[in-house]
């Protein structure tokens, strides 16, 4: 994969460079492109008076994307390695021969920088062998837009990416791509979803017995529960992810989620002993059965999987248990 973020900066360095050298442009597969990201609304390439145009664009060139609009949330604080915020840009059957992109022509330009600011959006260019393995060729698949939660702030804008094939077939290389869409970006815990009220009332019983046999000294005992798709979630307001510790002498624990409707979870309990090696990870299973929801472990009982229909009170129970021993 090649990354690519490109400024209005950077590509005044490479129209320069590329009039000294009399090339057409550089092949971004050619190694990493200059760091940058949006431009403001009036282009370098413009003239003073001429603004850029926002239009939304969905397709352009052998290149589209799905939705016309995305939203993002910003990182929580302190929060330094948040899950990737994207979206994705797939190539047609016309870009089959391309292998590198055009820096002469790759811009990436925010109608508002208030909300997308120098340096907060990226492109990664995945290629068929990123996405087959060894056996795939260097043709471009997707090229990823890629924001920098840490950087982007509350507000909505139109983003715009142009990019040009550099090599390929002359029909895709005489034509500039042209992506518009809408980017909401919301602070973190605050973009609202519907969700149901779970409150889960765990039986321990087993706990002491599993961890006499297979702990020496406990150092830590906790329960989780956590949204599958986290990633796509991340900075809703809801319950998406939560770990409640666990004394050692507990005989029942309880937890409150709110679950993003149609939102699957995953749950277990996990002790750790002061030895790298005592580990356990305990699947969980229901007490009795009720209406709206499923709780099912896992083949390998290390975890449960939890769908939920309603608004519940689930009674559940520690089921069989992995370790590493």
């Amino acid at each position: 994969m090649k990354k690519i973020l490109f400024s209005a900066l950077a590509a005044l360095a490479a129209l320069g460079l590329a009039a000294c050298s009399g090339g057409e442009g550089e092949d971004s597969s050619k190694g990493s492109s200059p760091i940058s990201s949006s431009s403001s609304a009036t282009s370098s390439s413009s003239s003073p008076e001429e603004t850029e145009d926002f239009s939304i664009s969905t397709s352009s060139n052998g290149l589209s994307v799905v939705e016309e609009s995305y939203s993002f949330a910003t990182a929580a604080e302190g929060d330094l390695f948040p899950p990737e915020a994207s979206f994705t840009m797939v190539t047609d059957s016309s870009w089959s021969l391309v292998s590198g992109l055009n820096e002469r022509y790759t811009r990436i330009v925010a109608e508002d920088e208030a909300v997308l600011p120098e340096g907060s959006v990226s492109l990664d260019i995945i290629t068929n062998a990123d996405i087959v393995g060894t056996s795939g060729s260097s043709e471009i698949e997707q090229i990823k837009v890629i924001f920098d939660r840490t950087l982007i702030q509350p507000g909505s804008t139109r983003l715009k990416v142009e990019v040009r094939p550099n090599n390929g077939s002359s029909t895709v290389t005489g034509e500039t791509c042209t992506i518009c869409v809408d980017i909401s970006v919301s602070a973190y815990g605050t973009m609202t979803v519907d969700t149901y009220s779970v409150d889960i009332n765990l039986d321990l019983t087993g706990l002491a017995e599993a961890i006499e046999t297979n702990i020496t000294t406990v150092s830590e005992i906790s329960w989780t529960a956590s949204a599958d798709n986290y990633d796509e979630l991340y900075g809703v307001a809801a319950d998406i992810s939560t770990t409640t510790p666990i004394e050692a002498d507990a005989t029942s624990a309880t937890m409150h989620l709110d679950c993003p409707i149609g939102e699957p979870y995953t749950t277990w309990v996990f002790v750790q002993g002061e030895e790298t090696s005592e580990r356990l990870w305990f699947s969980i299973v229901p007490s009795s059965r009720e209406d709206g929801y499923t709780l099912e472990p896992a083949e390998n009982n290390s975890e449960s999987y939890l769908t939920v229909e309603e608004d519940v009170t689930i009674d559940a129970e520690l089921g069989d248990y992995l370790t590493l021993n």
